[in-house]
């Protein structure tokens, strides 16, 4: 139904629905593809699970802790890695290539499944050794649990004294000169309706989880660093991680918008 109606009639939708008056079935496919977004995470894999394709984790399984040595292994191998600490201890240091998606946050199995790469194992990173527990109950909620390789935390990564990155978090109103002298740029990866209530002007705004798919339609300047802005920064985290892969020089706006409006700086607001 296109009209709003609670009820109609056959007759009714034949004569004002638009993909009703469409009579070539090639037109017809093209117009009901068109603008899609892309699928939802994960799906693949929940799919398989619903249709008893693909083993569920009944019992409880907690993901193994690896050594570095082990964790090194596998990350030459060339799978992704899923930092799940929160983005205040990820992005002053963190394994090089890793995208942040903290255990704290109420998204973290959802967003661990739009990250990971359909049917593609990954590896964890976590603060402590005891986080495996938690970590392996959430990815089992969505099947997700049988692809993680093993998780390794961030201390026995920094005492075996390996590589590490680390991304700036920057005070809104540092990020806000910044973009008045035209050195930076704002990206939104709020939701819609967050978006719609609230927004920075001139920042430019996509999803986060959309980003790796559609990050050419962005419009974002890769000559200058782009600060991240979500409603608090567990998603802008997550972003920024994604961005860099994507060949960008990614900021963390930390306290995101709500720390950006706590600091009496300009928005905008839908009415």
């Amino acid at each position: 139904m296109t009209s709003g109606k609670v009820v109609t009639t056959i007759g009714y939708e034949r004569r004002t629905n638009p993909t009703l008056l469409i009579e070539e079935e090639s037109l017809f496919v093209e117009f009901m593809a068109a603008e899609q977004p892309p699928r939802p995470a994960n799906m693949l894999n929940i799919v398989g699970i619903n249709r008893g394709i693909r083993p569920y984790s009944w019992d409880d399984v907690v993901i193994p802790c690896l050594s570095v040595d082990e964790f090194q292994k596998q990350l030459s191998l060339g799978l992704p890695v899923i930092d799940t600490r929160d983005y205040p201890e990820y992005a002053p240091r963190h394994v090089p290539g890793s995208i942040n998606v903290p255990l704290s946050s109420s998204l973290f199995e959802q967003s661990v499944g739009w990250i990971a790469p359909e049917d593609s194992d990954f590896l964890l990173v976590s603060e402590e050794e005891g986080d495996g527990e938690a970590i392996s109950r959430k990815l089992a909620f969505v099947g997700l649990d049988q692809r993680a390789r093993g998780v390794v935390t961030m201390q026995a990564w920094a005492a075996a004294e390996q590589e590490r990155a680390s991304f700036d978090l920057l005070h809104p109103r540092e990020v806000h000169e910044r973009v008045q002298r035209s050195e930076m740029q704002i990206l939104d990866v709020r939701d819609p309706g967050e978006r719609q209530n609230v927004w920075v002007e001139g920042s430019a705004y996509m999803k986060f989880q959309y980003l790796d798919a559609m990050s050419s339609e962005i419009g974002l300047d890769a000559s200058l660093p782009v600060a991240v802005l979500c409603a608090g920064g567990l998603r802008a985290s997550t972003a920024c991680g994604i961005l860099r892969k994507l060949g960008y020089r990614p900021v963390n706006v930390d306290g995101g918008l709500n720390a950006w409006i706590a600091a009496d700086l300009p928005v905008l607001r839908g009415q």
